[in-house]
């Protein structure tokens, strides 16, 4: 995964189930990186802080939006 600029808005893309169904959406949240590590991210969102582990992008399970 490439090196992020801390303090840059950044809008991660999470996959979730839709309403109990067998469909899966791709979920858009925006944030600012506040930051990075070889294991995880730290994301503030506009009311809460979220982390996510580097495996779950590997995985395919959430995405960063360019």
């Amino acid at each position: 995964m490439k090196r992020l600029i801390l303090g840059n808005k950044i809008i991660i893309l999470e996959k979730r189930r839709k309403s109990l169904g067998k469909v899966k959406v791709w979920i858009e949240k925006p944030g600012i990186l506040l930051y990075q590590s070889e294991e995880k991210i730290l994301v503030q969102h506009k009311n809460y802080k979220e982390s996510y582990m580097i495996k779950d992008f590997i995985q395919g399970l959430v995405r960063i939006k360019g």
